[in-house]
């Protein structure tokens, strides 16, 4: 079976870029071929729009000349929900069945603040896939409340050392992800203000692009003085910061199913995040990490002493982080999922976003 994968280039920042990353050891453990179609890549507005032109140009060219029979698209909300409409819809008129993967982390306020046309223009899109897959029960409530579909729901997953990896002597404190009130990222900066009294040898680094002038002003405002802008980070850099921290801290206000923290979890680092999205399908809060509701600073501030005071706790946390990853989120466990759903789409026992795996 020829896949075609459709998204933002692999090199790309954040979280659907690196799944893209991880789909290409698939083909390794099946007879699907992967065939990459970038639709997006680092750079200026205008660069997006060329790189939108062209996309749309060439799609067609591409799927015939490599004879795909399957389109798998990866979207989010804004401009990549309406650029993988325009290239789900050529691949409709060419008669290849598509799979539409939402990884989007706020669609719910994107569909909220449309109008009626483009809602069901919105409606039209999803209903028109062959397979809808979602990250998190939550999420497929959500979609099967707004169109005439079957969601699907696969979890992200991840690569897993052969050990637990967890580092209780260090004293870093990290965050990966988009800065900006989205991620929590100033309710963790007052937080971390607070930690700084009580435990000063604690050090807060986020990582991560996005809204720095205005995290670098809280930080200055407040004069905080345990917390740091540590940038984005590649991979490399990323897995020796996992290495050398004790707590990973992720206090969003909306997320699909963030590959930070299962990054983190995945070499043992207790995850302290908030009961949205698909993250409470990954934590059990006070079990493999502590859950808070978004914009609660003091249940924020409570769940990271609680972590930086109770050693056994932590402990504790932090092999049931790494079972659970091995358990539930692994990439071999992910890959059988795929090739399942692929061949279910090819056989034809999804029609118009209807389907029963199990």
């Amino acid at each position: 079976m020829k896949v075609a994968v459709v998204g933002p280039d692999a090199s790309a920042k954040g979280g659907i870029a690196t799944v893209i990353r991880n789909f290409k050891g698939l083909t390794d453990h099946s007879l699907v071929e992967l065939f990459f179609f970038t639709t997006w890549r680092e750079g200026s507005s205008y660069k997006h729009v060329v790189d939108t032109c062209l996309s749309i140009i060439t799609f067609p060219i591409f799927l015939t000349k490599n004879k795909i029979d399957l389109v798998h698209l990866h979207v989010a909300q804004n401009g990549s929900f309406y650029r993988k409409a325009i290239l789900l819809l050529i691949a409709k008129l060419l008669g290849i069945p598509t799979i539409f993967h939402l990884h989007a982390s706020q669609f719910d306020q994107f569909y909220k603040m449309k109008n009626k046309v483009i809602k069901r223009v919105i409606r039209f899109v999803l209903e028109q896939a062959t397979g809808i897959v979602v990250l998190s029960e939550s999420w497929k409530k959500f979609y099967e409340s707004i169109a005439t579909i079957d969601c699907q729901v696969i979890e992200n997953a991840v690569y897993i050392p052969k050990s637990n990896l967890y580092n209780r002597e260090s004293k870093k404190i990290i965050s990966f992800g988009r800065l900006g009130k989205r991620k929590g990222t100033f309710d963790l900066i007052t937080v971390a203000k607070k930690i700084g009294e009580q435990h000063p040898d604690y050090q807060f680094i986020l990582y991560g692009d996005g809204d720095l002038q205005q995290a670098q002003q809280v930080i200055a405002e407040l004069k905080v003085h345990n917390v740091k802008l540590g940038g984005w980070v590649t991979n490399q850099v990323k897995e020796d910061t996992i290495r050398d921290c004790s707590i990973h801290v992720l206090p969003s206000y909306q997320e699909g199913m963030p590959m930070a923290i299962l990054e983190t979890m995945a070499y043992g680092i207790p995850n302290i995040s908030t009961n949205i999205g698909g993250i409470p399908q990954i934590i059990t809060s006070g079990e493999n990490g502590f859950l808070v509701e978004p914009g609660n600073k003091k249940q924020l501030e409570t769940a990271l002493l609680q972590l930086i005071e109770k050693d056994s706790l932590a402990q504790k946390i932090s092999q049931n982080s790494y079972q659970t990853i091995q358990q539930n989120f692994s990439i071999q466990t992910y890959y059988k999922k795929w090739i399942a759903y692929y061949n279910e789409i090819e056989s034809g026992e999804a029609n118009g976003g209807i389907n029963k795996l199990k």
